[in-house]
């Protein structure tokens, strides 16, 4: 009987080690929002805002970036403490990862949508060879 106990502890260690793991992995899970959603929700966690940078909101300083985004009903600002992307300008379409203090979204990251990935292949040029 006493090597079945062994078995059972031994089993119930494991299995709350994987449980364990299995939920510490979400952890690190940032949920992805609009700004309209993090200006209402206030979260306290790691997110994601999807947005469009704000045109004439850009100023960017050496390891500094700050701008405004828009979901198209509201706008947040946003500071980047590091290198702005080659490819950030006004207009585009950015997520930003970060936290949201009630002033401004901290940025740890930006990511920039490409909008040639977005656009069909297709030409509306007229065709030249039409006879």
């Amino acid at each position: 009987m006493q090597k079945a106990h062994r078995l059972a502890l031994g089993a119930a260690v494991v299995a709350v080690l994987l449980v364990y793991l299995a939920l510490s992995s979400f952890g690190g899970y940032a949920q992805y929002m609009t700004v309209s959603e993090v200006l209402s929700k206030r979260p306290d966690s790691m997110v994601n805002i999807n947005g469009t940078v704000v045109p004439g909101t850009v100023v960017y300083e050496p390891l500094k970036l700050t701008f405004r985004m828009t979901d198209g009903n509201e706008t947040i600002d946003v500071l980047y403490k590091s290198s702005k992307p080659d490819n950030f300008n006004e207009g585009m379409i950015v997520v930003v990862s970060g936290r949201y203090n009630g002033t401004v979204f901290d940025a740890s990251a930006i990511y920039v949508k490409c909008p040639s990935k977005y656009e069909s292949g297709i030409n509306t040029s007229q065709d030249t060879n039409q006879t």
